[in-house]
């Protein structure tokens, strides 16, 4: 047997509304089904509302995967776009001067 590796995000296929404890969790959790890129899709427990095609990252918890919004940390530390940064050294553009 080959173990095989996906990423933990995908994206929501369907958002159903439960209010149903799962075992192990002390509040109630709605169920979602993903669809991982090149892997499996998968159902996890949620407290957030989605919406279908949103992002989302989630965790392995023993026998239940749990679900989060995926969040774009440029956007929240608003930050520059740098897709157009090749990885490479940085251009005089992109250094800092000390005052």
């Amino acid at each position: 047997m080959t173990l095989t590796y996906w990423p933990n995000q995908g994206t929501v296929l369907a958002y159903v509304k439960l209010g149903v404890v799962p075992v192990n969790y002390d509040f109630p959790m709605d169920l979602l089904m993903l669809e991982v890129k090149a892997g499996p899709k998968i159902a996890c427990w949620t407290d957030t509302q989605f919406s279908v095609g949103d992002d989302i990252t989630f965790v392995q918890l023993g026998d239940t995967y749990i679900c989060s919004p995926r969040y774009d940390i440029n956007e929240i530390l608003n930050l520059p776009d740098d897709s157009e940064n090749d990885g490479g050294e940085p251009d005089e553009s992109e250094l800092r001067s000390e005052p």
